[in-house]
């Protein structure tokens, strides 16, 4: 008799304890990914951040931060059609953030369309004049704007190429009229997207 209660005491802790593990959480919380994606990314791991941030879209379509990390991870992979694929999906999916519109613009320039890479600098920009990236990248609205004077070199448009370098340098100028003066323009560019 002992020994039955001792076995129904048993088979009922074990009932209890499993059923218990049914009914709680399946594993982490989209939040728990979104941060473990950056922290990832802020180590330099975009593999693994790139899957965080997959996870975290699997648990949650309507959301934008997974799409955002997913982006800029991608980014870092050079996965880059991919990596435009979720920016857009993000910014379809939800009001989208300066982060976004920000990677989505080096996305664009990678690709070299760049006239839609200054379009989504401005909207970056629009949305936080002082940008600045959170996630372990040394990336600023500063970035954007050389990015922009880039772009409008490449496509011939030097006017505003030389309007946006003189918004990082109010003091340099150059004749763009002038082979000699788009050779200095092309070589401010390039100084000021090396140097921080």
């Amino acid at each position: 008799m002992q020994s039955f209660r001792f076995l129904s005491l048993w088979l009922v802790s074990l009932a209890v304890f499993f059923g218990c593990g049914k009914k709680g959480p399946t594993g982490p919380s989209y939040e728990d990914l979104i941060q473990a994606g950056w922290d990832a990314f802020a180590q330099k791991d975009y593999q693994t951040a790139s899957q965080k941030f997959s996870d975290a879209k699997n648990l949650d379509t309507k959301r934008i931060a997974a799409y955002e990390g997913l982006g800029w991870s991608l980014f870092m992979l050079d996965d880059l059609n991919q990596a435009s694929i979720e920016f857009a999906a993000g910014a379809s999916e939800a009001e989208a953030t300066a982060d976004l519109y920000a990677g989505w613009a080096f996305v664009l320039n990678a690709l070299k369309l760049y006239s839609l890479s200054n379009v989504r600098a401005d909207q970056a920009l629009e949305l936080a004049p002082d940008w600045q990236f959170q996630y372990g990248l040394p990336l600023a609205a500063r970035d954007l704007r050389v990015l922009k004077a880039e772009n409008y070199f490449l496509i011939g448009e030097f006017q505003k190429a030389l309007d946006e370098v003189r918004t990082i340098n109010p003091g340099f100028n150059a004749d763009i009229n002038t082979n000699e003066g788009l050779a200095a323009l092309a070589q401010e560019i390039e100084n000021l997207r090396t140097s921080q």
